[in-house]
C-alpha cells in the first residue's frame, strides 16, 4: 500500500478455510507504518471503507460492531505505542511515527451485491472490466 510515492504497508485479503459457494467468510490483515503521516480522517474513512467490504453491514450479525470496535482499539493500541515512553531512551529522543495492526473477519456481503448487480454484469459484458 502506498500514500503519494512512500510505502506504507501490506494488506492481505484472503478465504477463510472453508470458503466456497456455501461459505462465504474472509479474513484481512492489514499493517500500516508511518501511520502518523496521515491524517486521522483519511485513516479513518480508509479503514472504515476496508471494513464495509470485508464484513456484513447488517446489525443482526454483529460483524460490523466488531469491525468497528477493532479498529477503535487499533488506532488507540497505535497512538499509545506512538506516545509510549521507553526506559531505553529517557530523554525521550525516539520519534514513532506510527504502527498500526487491524485483522478483520467476516462476510463481504456488500462487496457480492455490487459484484452480482446488473450494472457489473453489462461491465463485464462490454469486456470493460475482467471476468
Amino acid at each position: 500500500m502506498f500514500y503519494n510515492q512512500t510505502q506504507l504497508g501490506r494488506l492481505e485479503i484472503h478465504g477463510d478455510v472453508f470458503y466456497g459457494k456455501e461459505e462465504r467468510t474472509i479474513a484481512t490483515r492489514l499493517e500500516l507504518n508511518w501511520v502518523r503521516l496521515l491524517s486521522y480522517h483519511h485513516l479513518v474513512e480508509f479503514l472504515y471503507g476496508l471494513a464495509a467490504h470485508v464484513v456484513d453491514a447488517t446489525p443482526q450479525t454483529g460483524e460490523y460492531a466488531a469491525a468497528t470496535h477493532a479498529i477503535s482499539a487499533a488506532m488507540l493500541k497505535a497512538l499509545w505505542d506512538s506516545y509510549h515512553i521507553s526506559r531505553f531512551d529517557p530523554a525521550g529522543n525516539d520519534l514513532d511515527w506510527g504502527e498500526l495492526e487491524l485483522h478483520l473477519r467476516g462476510t463481504p456481503k456488500w462487496y457480492f451485491l455490487r459484484r452480482d448487480c446488473q450494472a457489473f454484469a453489462e461491465l463485464k459484458r462490454a469486456g470493460k472490466i475482467a471476468a
